[in-house]
């Protein structure tokens, strides 16, 4: 009997290829103006700038540098609608 990791080996290049650093989700500020946090404006600010839509991916939450800015931004990206 092949063990479940046998199996998935066999796919490896293939997961290996794909693009998981590029997924991103558009986030609407609209979604996110009821919740409250510490800094909630200067993060924002960081986030959308002047505008009302952003799309953040992987790689933008991998390169954030401000700790409390890659919080906010893995929970905007993880539920882009505020949540459920």
């Amino acid at each position: 009997m092949i063990s479940h990791m046998q199996s998935m080996l066999k796919y490896k290049e293939l997961i290996n290829s794909i693009p998981a650093y590029n997924q991103s989700a558009k986030i609407k500020l609209k979604f996110w103006a009821r919740f409250s946090y510490q800094d909630k404006s200067r993060i924002e600010k960081a986030i959308f700038g002047n505008i009302d839509e952003v799309e953040i991916s992987r790689v933008d939450i991998f390169s954030e540098v401000d700790t409390k800015t890659k919080i906010i931004m893995v929970l905007m990206w993880g539920y882009p609608t505020g949540g459920r």
